[in-house]
């Protein structure tokens, strides 16, 4: 994605889209299109805690998860590559100028999703069918990073739950009469904030000097 460098962020979103749908039709020539079964690391005992009963699976997601946002908050915030990443992520001419190589940046970043990624599968397959249309989950982190809002962490975390409280809800009551709205909601609230406050409810808009 070197080419890549110095094109709008929009640009470089389409191409990742269009290179995970490569991807994904290249597995599935390869490994096939049927379900697999993934053999789970956890036990299969489950936890009670105040009237919720939770999987061990689950239990370790929250937790992983939760340390995993801890550690990228402390990164972006206090190091010299987090920081980089932030600049090179807002003006990557300007990043180039004060001395940051855009193309290390780039691959740090790409090294970081992948390890990401593979943690997340891990999860995905134990709670999921594990086939190659498991990555299409991914598509449901947009209404999240969006709603609030694409460069804040806690905006992000906040946008997840809402976006997983209104698909709970949404699929508890109307999914019966109206199957599929479940995964619909998430995007038409991804709609109405567009609409509404396009960058997200906890991001700033951006101000250019004329």
């Amino acid at each position: 994605l070197r080419p890549m460098i110095g094109e709008p962020q929009f640009a470089v979103v389409m191409v990742t889209i269009g290179l995970s749908i490569f991807l994904r039709s290249v597995s599935g020539i390869v490994f096939g299109h049927d379900n697999k079964v993934f053999p789970s690391p956890f036990s299969e005992t489950s936890i009670s805690f105040a009237g919720l009963v939770l999987s061990r699976t689950h239990l370790w997601a929250m937790v992983i998860s939760a340390l995993l946002v801890f550690a990228f908050f402390i990164f972006f915030q206090h190091s010299k590559q987090g920081l980089a990443m932030r600049g090179v992520a807002n003006d990557q001419d300007t990043a180039m100028l004060m001395g940051i190589s855009v193309k290390r940046v780039f691959a740090l970043t790409w090294g970081i999703a992948f390890a990401v990624a593979a943690v997340a599968g891990v999860f995905l397959a134990n709670v999921m069918v594990l086939n190659i249309g498991i990555c299409l989950v991914a598509i449901k982190a947009f209404p999240a990073v969006i709603l609030g809002g694409l460069e804040s962490i806690p905006g992000a975390i906040i946008g997840g739950l809402v976006i997983g409280v209104i698909e709970t809800l949404v699929g508890g009551y109307l999914d019966q009469t109206m199957p599929g709205v479940k995964d619909l909601s998430s995007f038409v609230v991804l709609f109405l904030v567009l609409m509404v406050r396009p960058y997200g409810l906890f991001g700033k808009p951006e101000i250019e000097r004329v």
